[in-house]
């Protein structure tokens, strides 16, 4: 097992080392158009999908919100 001394170090290392790497090549990938047209369809659903969901509310719920 590890001792705590351990395993602060380990935590250090990978806050400090790790996670910036990581995030640095996740910046470092080759925008392609297919990448952008996925990102955009992404995008209007995030859009759309509340609106559709409050657009369909009274017809798939019709009772809630009645007293």
């Amino acid at each position: 097992m590890l001792n705590a001394q351990t395993v602060s170090q380990l935590r250090d290392f990978v806050v400090d080392i790790v996670l910036p790497c990581a995030i640095v090549s996740l910046f470092e990938m080759k925008l392609t158009p297919e990448i952008l047209v996925s990102t955009s369809q992404v995008f209007v659903l995030a859009i759309a999908m509340p609106r559709l969901v409050l657009d369909l509310e009274p017809v798939s719920l019709p009772n809630v919100g009645k007293w």
